[in-house]
This record gives C-alpha cells, structure tokens and sequence, in this order.
C-alpha cells in the first residue's frame, strides 16, 4: 500500500531534518576536535617549559626562567596554534621555603569553522603546569667509590681515591653490593644496579686495589674516550654518581653512612692509585627531596607536580 502525498511529504521533511542534525553533528565534531588540538599543544609547550626551567633552578631564578622562555619560545613559533600568553612563575612550593618551583601557564585561542552559525567564532583555552627540583636522595648506578663531607666546588678537580689511606687502611673504595676485587672492578666499569639513599650504610673495601681499580677505568673511559669536562653528554658514562660518606669512624671494612650523592666526570687513573674526577652539578635520575633538606652536594631529580 502506498503511502499518501502527504505522508511523503512528511517523510522528506524528516529525512531533511535528520541530515542537517547529522551533518551539523559532523562539523561540530571537527571544532571540538579543534579545541582539543590547540589545548594539547598548550598543554605541550607548558609542561616542557616547565620542566626546562626546573632542571636549571639550581643555577639560579634568571636561569630557571630562561631556560623556560626559550623552550616555550621555541614551542609557539612555527606552530598554528594562536599562542596569546606565556606566563612563567618562579616560585616556592610552600610559605617560607626556597624557590623550588617553575609554573608555566600557556594561553591561547582555538577558531572554529562551523561553530561562527551556532553563534561561537573561538574559544579562549590555557592550561598551566608546574616542575619542582629538589636534591638527589636515592638512585641506582652508583660507582664504589665515596668522597669525604666537604664543600664542592663546580669544575674543580677532586681525588676520588687516594695513594695514602684516608683512615687505617682505607682508600675510597666501597663494597655497595658483595664484597672483593673482582666485584669491585665490575661496579667500577658498569655501576651498582641497585638502589641506595641518603642514610643507608655501606661497608668500605679496605685496600688499595690498584689493579682493579685501573681496570674497571679504563674500561669505562674506553665507551666515551673524546668526552672532557665541559664538553661531556649527559649520558655519557664517564659521569659518574658517587656517595658523599662519613669516613671519620671508619677502620679496616666497616659500615659508613651515605650523607648524599656527587656527580663527577670520570677523568682517568695512574695505575690505579688514585682516581680523579671533575666535579658537576646536574639533574640525575632518582628519587629527590626538599632544596632545602640536608647538605647540597650538586645533584638534584626534578619532576611535574601539576
């Protein structure tokens, strides 16, 4: 039976209804899609600008902020995405703390083509986050050798093993993992894989050991043998991470406390006497705390809080 003038008449009108819903559903999809782009790449340029900054903050405020100016400099141009605001706070995290803190708030505006009939032309969109540094408390791969407590000094050259014992029978070196040469020679040249922090113990390797330690040096200066001081990468192997220890009670193989972790370029050995290193300050991977708690010795983790 077929359907009356009317009733087809109906029909189209509903048919003409259902595809302007759809095909306005459609083109307001590609401005959410639109709005969604532009507050991704904000979210982008904020949370790396941020973290540029942080990693810096040890160098002081102007550096912190810099840094961050550049990477967020370097995240709007070129890009389409209408960046309106760059916005960078260096900050305390809490009253009366140090500032520890870079907070970046990126503003911009998503144009819409659809939209403009429905009465909306753009949308204003920011989005803020924020990267906070501390010092270094915890992390893996650390090389068995330990500096005394003392003020360092970025650039200068340190003994981190000496020809003549520091206390009875004690030259630097340290047992973190299992005891003897051969061990010690391993971590020397590839690092202790496990996980120490600041107030752990660890026993020292009485000796002088002068074989494996010219070994394990060698071997580990032969993965970057080009790299100086001022020119190294930051995963180069020859940065080391050694534990800053208390030696002042330490006779024969005993037990020293990690008062916290220093970061060298590993410049080489005689025939294994003495081991000398450049000192650094960097951000190393591994757990970290307040700026402001205990001793700084130039290492620091940075990591988004926001």
């Amino acid at each position: 039976m077929g359907m009356k003038r009317g009733e087809k008449g109906n029909v189209a009108v509903l048919v003409a209804v259902g595809m302007a819903f759809l095909i306005g559903s459609a083109a307001l999809a590609v401005d959410v899609a639109e709005a969604y782009r532009v507050r991704n790449h904000l979210e982008d340029v904020a949370t790396l600008s941020a973290l540029a900054g942080a990693q810096v903050l040890y160098k002081g405020e102007s550096a912190a902020r810099a840094a961050a100016e550049a990477t967020a400099g370097g995240g709007t141009l070129g890009s389409e995405v209408d960046v309106t605001g760059v916005h960078i706070y260096v900050e305390s995290s809490r009253p009366g703390g140090p500032k520890d803190q870079v907070r970046v708030k990126v503003e911009g505006v998503a144009y819409f083509r659809f939209a403009p009939a429905l009465g909306y032309k753009e949308q204003a969109l920011s989005f803020e986050a924020a990267a906070r540094a501390g010092r270094l408390i915890g992390l893996r791969g650390v090389v068995p050798l330990g500096i005394p407590d003392q003020e360092l000094e970025f650039g200068k050259i340190y003994q981190l093993k000496s020809d003549n014992p520091m206390v009875p029978g004690n030259f630097g070196a340290l047992a973190p993992g299992d005891r003897g040469a051969s061990e010690y020679e391993k971590l020397i040249a590839e690092g202790y894989d496990g996980y120490l922090q600041v107030g752990d113990r660890l026993y020292t390797e009485p000796g002088n050991m002068k074989g494996p330690t010219k070994r394990g040096i060698q071997a580990r200066i032969a993965k970057d043998p080009d790299a100086t001081c001022q020119t190294v990468k930051p995963n180069s192997p020859r940065i080391i991470y050694v534990p800053v220890v208390d030696f002042s009670k330490a006779k024969g193989r005993s037990e020293v406390p990690i008062l916290g972790f220093a970061a060298f370029f590993l410049i080489g050995t005689d025939d294994g006497s003495t081991v000398t290193g450049c000192f650094l300050q960097m951000v190393a991977p591994g757990d970290w705390g307040g700026l402001d708690e205990g001793r700084d010795y130039g290492t620091y983790g940075v990591g988004l809080v926001r």
